[in-house]
């Protein structure tokens, strides 16, 4: 929060699994994507622009500070039903 004085605003982002060439090989396993999804409350993995719609409401918000944003649709809210 030192930083807050200089006008200098932190924030961080903890993403879930989001659909990138890193996470492609799981994709392909139908077991491992099944096993996934059953913890994800919204049962889909998150894609990029989500992470990006999230960077956009960051920087537009300049009051916004000291925080982290969840975007894993649910995972580490707890576990689905």
């Amino acid at each position: 929060m030192e930083l807050a004085e200089h006008n200098i605003r932190v924030n961080a982002i903890a993403p879930g699994i989001i659909e990138t060439e890193l996470t492609r090989p799981y994709q392909y396993d139908s077991r491992v994507m099944e096993k996934i999804n059953h913890n994800i409350p919204l049962k889909r993995w998150g894609k990029p622009h989500h992470i990006v719609r999230t960077v956009d409401m960051i920087i537009k918000n300049d009051y916004l500070t000291g925080s982290t944003l969840v975007v894993d649709g649910g995972w580490t809210s707890g576990k689905s039903l």
